[in-house]
């Protein structure tokens, strides 16, 4: 499913990641993991947090495919 899927799309129990931006060298960007969010029976989220963003900032985005190592 891609990224622009809507909430009301995603079947309930549906897990999400909930990530937050951190700036790395060469102006890259690195998305780090905070916890994981739930698509609940009325389209809404449970948010389930490891720990708490110093920006700010949280992010709650369709898990991406594992990479092989």
């Amino acid at each position: 499913m891609s990224q622009a899927a809507k909430l009301t799309e995603l079947p309930k129990g549906t897990r999400l990641d909930v990530v937050t931006p951190a700036d790395r060298s060469g102006g890259k960007t690195h998305w780090q993991t905070m916890g994981s969010a739930f698509v609940m029976g009325d389209g809404s989220l449970q948010i389930v947090l490891d720990g708490f963003p110093v920006n700010g900032k949280l992010q709650v985005r369709i898990p991406l495919p594992k990479k092989d190592a």
